[in-house]
């Protein structure tokens, strides 16, 4: 019968439990959740194998319940693919990807969606000293012009505007004026907020977004003084 052949094959069908059992605590050790969801599938799989070979019929009950958890197990799997590939990224947001390093591809997918690429067309603020700014922006190309303390400067690309505001809830530090042409990502600051309630991976990435930034300033000041 199939099920002797197969038994043949695999061997002692205990050895199956005990290489599923295995493996499935070691995917526990795995920070990374690509390894982890791999070795809890292949875990899975085999399970379901003993589940068929371990009598002269399968045993159609935990069949039924590994098969679910084989499928929960999938999905999560792919998933995971998913947030680390770049295949639905468009070639003109690539470069836009890698000046944030450490992002999941999955994430800055979600986080640009939520924001809007525009030229300035004109000169306009976008924060004003003292005031919670309605947007978070970051520029991609061109320059601001920064006032604070009675000394204005510019800071070009790479730059969030409104960070402080946003991890903090304050009102901005000093006031930022785009100039004409620059080229900006801007997001609405209270939805993005509530994106970030709802979804605690994009929380994380924008947050460790933010921290570097006010970090990176912060050295720059350093350096000023």
């Amino acid at each position: 019968m199939w099920y002797t052949e197969l038994h043949y094959f695999v061997g002692a069908p205990g050895l199956l439990i005990f290489i599923a059992a295995v493996l499935q605590s070691a995917a526990y050790l795995f920070t990374n959740q690509l390894g982890l969801r791999i070795l809890l599938l292949c875990g899975t799989l085999l399970y379901l194998t003993y589940y068929f070979v371990a009598s002269e019929t399968p045993l159609w009950s935990p069949i039924i319940a590994s098969s679910a958890v084989c499928m929960t197990s999938i999905y999560g799997l792919i998933r995971v693919l998913l947030d680390q590939s770049r295949l639905f990224i468009r070639a003109e947001d690539i470069a836009i990807l890698e000046r944030f390093p450490g992002l999941e591809p999955g994430v800055f997918r979600r986080l640009l969606k939520l924001g809007q690429i525009r030229y300035l067309r004109q000169d306009e603020e976008l924060a004003v000293s003292g005031i919670v700014p309605d947007t978070l922006s970051y520029i991609l190309s061109g320059n601001v012009k920064v006032s604070k303390s009675m000394v204005d400067f510019e800071v070009g690309e790479g730059t969030f505007i409104g960070e402080v505001s946003m991890i903090q809830g304050v009102g901005a530090t000093a006031t930022v004026t785009g100039n004409t042409h620059t080229r900006i990502i801007e997001w609405d600051r209270q939805n993005l907020s509530n994106k970030m309630v709802k979804d605690e991976r994009l929380r994380l990435a924008v947050e460790a977004l933010l921290t570097r930034d006010i970090a990176k300033k912060l050295a720059q000041a350093a350096k000023i003084d």
